[in-house]
């Protein structure tokens, strides 16, 4: 498992909350505070190995917070909110990059 930035993950954090409840699957739909915040979270994810920092605070939040992710909400994130993921989400996912 790879170690976790406390820099990127209060980013992260500060940036993933708001889609947490659309894909923990308890709402149909992501709001457009989240749409907004995947599209700050693909900004940072541009510098070489951003990616796998990002997905392993996500990881890390989702371990910390008891929370199991929706797979098909995960799936439909990107469509529903216009954008193409830079990193991986996922329950259990190797964020080795």
């Amino acid at each position: 498992m790879a170690v976790s930035d406390p820099q990127v993950c209060a980013a992260v954090s500060h940036n993933f909350m708001e889609c947490l409840k659309f894909v923990r699957g308890l709402s149909s739909k992501p709001s457009g505070r989240c749409c907004n915040k995947l599209h700050n979270l693909n900004k940072l994810a541009k510098p070489k190995g951003a990616p796998g920092k990002i997905c392993q605070c996500i990881e890390d939040m989702s371990r910390q917070m008891n929370v199991i992710y929706s797979a098909s909400h995960i799936n439909d994130l990107p469509e529903e909110c216009g954008v193409h993921l830079s990193f991986p989400i996922a329950n259990n996912i190797d964020c080795a990059m």
